[in-house]
């Protein structure tokens, strides 16, 4: 499972490679860890 993680300034959402380039690219945004999806304990989804 894939480390994500959320720009501040630009409101996207990055895995952990995105984000490492996303931050070396913009060194002043601020990068937030997402805490990891839930799993589903049944297959239907209910949001």
């Amino acid at each position: 499972m894939a480390i994500r993680y959320r720009c501040i300034n630009c409101n996207i959402v990055l895995s952990g490679e995105g984000a490492s380039r996303h931050y070396l690219a913009n060194p002043e945004h601020k990068l937030e860890k997402l805490p990891p999806p839930p799993k589903p304990t049944k297959s239907t989804s209910s949001s």
